[in-house]
C-alpha cells in the first residue's frame, strides 16, 4: 500500500480496532496521534464574542417566534420576564395550532455589531413565516418576512437579549 492519508487513517483504524500493529506501523503513533489532535482541535475553535451573542439572538429568534416562550426565558434578561410572560399569558391553542400548520419560523443572523465595551451590542436577525398577532383585537396573521434588531448585552460572561424593543411591541 503506498504512504499517505490512506495509509495514516488505516493506521489509525488499526490503533482504534486493536488489531495487530507492525514495527513500522509503532513508528507512526506519534504522527497518527498528532493528526488526531489537530483535526480535533480545528473543529472544536471557540466562538468569538460576537459569535456568541449572534447565537443568542438567534436561538432567542427561533424559540420566541415559534411560540415556545419556556425556552425562550433561558435567553432574556431577568428585566425581560415580565413582558414574555405577558405574551405567553395571551398566547391560545389557536395560535399553536396555527403555527404547527403553517410551518415554523426560520432565523438568519444578517449583522452583529458590539458596542466598543464588549458588554452589550445589536444583533439584526431575519425572520420568516412569522406569526403576528394583535392581543388586543385577537386577531392574528402570517407575515412572509421580518427583520427584528436585538439588544444583547453580556451578563457574567453569558449573552442575553434585552426585550425592549422587539417589532411585537411596536417599536
Amino acid at each position: 500500500m503506498p504512504e499517505g492519508k490512506g495509509r495514516s487513517f488505516l493506521l489509525f483504524y488499526r490503533v482504534i480496532f486493536y488489531t495487530h500493529l507492525n514495527a513500522s506501523d509503532i513508528n507512526k503513533l506519534p504522527f497518527c496521534f498528532v493528526f488526531f489532535l489537530f483535526t480535533l482541535s480545528a473543529g472544536c475553535s471557540p466562538q468569538t464574542e460576537q459569535e456568541r451573542a449572534g447565537t443568542c439572538a438567534v436561538a432567542f429568534c427561533e424559540s420566541f417566534y415559534n411560540l415556545n416562550y419556556p425556552l425562550a426565558t433561558n435567553y432574556v434578561t431577568p428585566s425581560s420576564l415580565p413582558l414574555l410572560q405577558y405574551y405567553a399569558s395571551n398566547i391560545r391553542q389557536e395560535h399553536l395550532d396555527a403555527v404547527r400548520q403553517s410551518g415554523i419560523a426560520t432565523v438568519s443572523l444578517i449583522h452583529t455589531e458590539l458596542e466598543e465595551n464588549g458588554q452589550e451590542g445589536r444583533v439584526v436577525c431575519r425572520i420568516q413565516n412569522v406569526l403576528e398577532t394583535d392581543f388586543i383585537n385577537g386577531t392574528f396573521s402570517f407575515t412572509e418576512e421580518i427583520r427584528d434588531t436585538l439588544i444583547v448585552q453580556q451578563t457574567e460572561g453569558t449573552w442575553q437579549v434585552r426585550m425592549d424593543n422587539l417589532r411585537r411591541s411596536g417599536k
